[in-house]
């Protein structure tokens, strides 16, 4: 589902047709590729620089699971929109699991699609920006364990900060969480692998809105894992038994919610606290329908609130005794941003010399002053938000070398002089001398008096 700034709903999709914001099928909107068994049928997607398309990205189920992708442009039929034809059910990537994600790239401004080729262990992040979806090069990382070459169920889901994914297996019962690359669409080395020695029971996947938290729901119910931990998989508290416990979904009011295959959903209430203190609650939410495995597939960063994303942290204009230095807040995490600014000092992870500017999202700066010459400064930037603070890593400088100030010296100072006539009946010597010069004493007569240099 979709929306608009004001939460007027724009589309919605099963990821085999798309609906318009009046519950209409829009023209051409259906067969789009998804399937109704399929745990992450479909996925919207803004298209970068365009504020009526849309791209559908769907995937098919198993063992027969392929990606494909289709554009909306919702300026036709009066803001209805349709499925543009020669862009519907493009093939992206045959012979998947049934696992389609999207999440930010760091720019702030594109996208990456994110799949698992079956048999492998493989993922394959596709970047879309303001010319469409680069098909042709893909970022693969093969990492992890093996998918089984029929293919895979579950969940592939991003943090908030989006830095971490975890992935949820069903036939082969585990849970996985990695570091993740926004920049490059790398996934980088695997921090969890849980494994619960079973089959069929590896299912949904979330993050707490603090990205503390990692939750895994399977057959013997849903386990929490402590992300800050020295070792992550000993912090596994399971914080409900019993079964149908299946796909996680967090939610703007910072909860996660869970389906039950039923006409209720679960409810974690606190997941930002640590074990049962998170607050599960079974079949607390009713809902009309049965909700079968499910929940809505969207983009955590819409829906999810938690820390601010802070990056691009940058110096410039360095002097002797002054540097510039700047951040990014990209992100306010869903919540207002109540602090922000800058560390700064001549050791690592620095926690003096606090410097607050004033704002929200967006480009922030200083200038540092009364900076040592010719020494090398450490400096982070933060936010903070009512979900947590987030620091980045260190920044360098080093401020350039400062010349000493020029000084010029007097042996003495200039006494009375006695005339006869023309010619001076006295004289005296005056010795000049200077320091840290980047000219040449000059050495001038007033009127009537005569100078002799001996320049040496």
């Amino acid at each position: 589902t979709l929306a608009d700034e004001n939460g007027d709903l724009l589309l919605y999709t099963d990821g085999i047709s798309v609906w318009n914001g009046n519950h209409q099928i829009m023209d051409n909107g259906t067969g789009l590729g998804g399937d109704p068994s399929s745990s992450q049928s479909g996925i919207i997607v803004p298209k970068p620089g365009s504020s009526t398309n849309y791209y559908i990205v769907s995937v098919s189920a198993y063992a027969n699971s392929n990606v494909f992708v289709s554009e909306i442009d919702l300026s036709y039929n009066s803001g209805q929109g349709q499925v543009l034809s020669d862009a519907k059910k493009i093939p992206l990537l045959s012979g998947t699991s049934e696992f389609i994600q999207a999440t930010p790239v760091s720019n702030g401004t594109d996208w990456w699609i994110v799949t698992n080729k079956k048999g492998t262990n493989s993922y394959y992040a596709y970047k879309i920006d303001s010319d469409g979806i680069d098909i042709d090069n893909p970022v693969i990382s093969s990492v992890g364990n093996t998918i089984q070459s029929a293919g895979e169920l579950g969940y592939l889901k991003f943090n908030s900060a989006n830095n971490k994914m975890a992935v949820a297996s069903y036939f082969q019962s585990h849970f996985q969480v990695f570091n993740w690359n926004s920049s490059t669409g790398q996934v980088g080395d695997r921090i969890l692998n849980y494994e619960t020695g079973g089959t069929y029971s590896g299912y949904g996947a979330e993050f707490s809105p603090n990205n503390r938290y990692a939750y895994f729901s399977n057959g013997s119910g849903i386990h929490q894992f402590d992300l800050q931990a020295d070792d992550i998989l000993a912090s596994r508290v399971q914080i409900t038994t019993g079964s149908s416990n299946w796909g996680m979904q967090s939610a703007p009011d910072g909860k996660i919610y869970v389906a039950m295959n039923q006409n209720y959903l679960s409810v974690i209430a606190n997941p930002n606290e640590a074990g049962t203190a998170s607050n599960y609650s079974r079949n607390s939410f009713a809902l009309s329908r049965n909700s079968r495995l499910g929940l809505p597939n969207i983009i955590t960063s819409f829906v999810s609130t938690g820390p601010p994303v802070v990056k691009s942290l940058s110096s410039s204009s360095i002097e002797g005794t002054s540097a510039t230095i700047s951040a990014t807040v990209s992100s306010d995490g869903g919540e207002t941003i109540t602090e922000r600014g800058f560390y700064y000092g001549t050791t690592a992870n620095p926690t003096t010399n606090q410097t607050t500017i004033t704002g929200t999202t967006g480009v922030f700066s200083t200038t540092l002053s009364g900076l040592s010459p010719s020494t090398t400064y450490y400096y982070r930037a933060y936010a903070t938000n009512t979900n947590g603070t987030t620091t980045t890593s260190d920044g360098t400088f080093t401020t350039s070398s400062v010349a000493a100030s020029p000084s010029i010296t007097l042996s003495s100072t200039l006494t009375s002089f006695v005339s006869c006539g023309t010619d001076p009946s006295d004289s005296q010597t005056i010795n000049v001398a200077g320091s840290d010069l980047e000219a040449d004493i000059a050495v001038t007569a007033s009127s009537g008096f005569q100078v002799s240099l001996n320049d040496t």
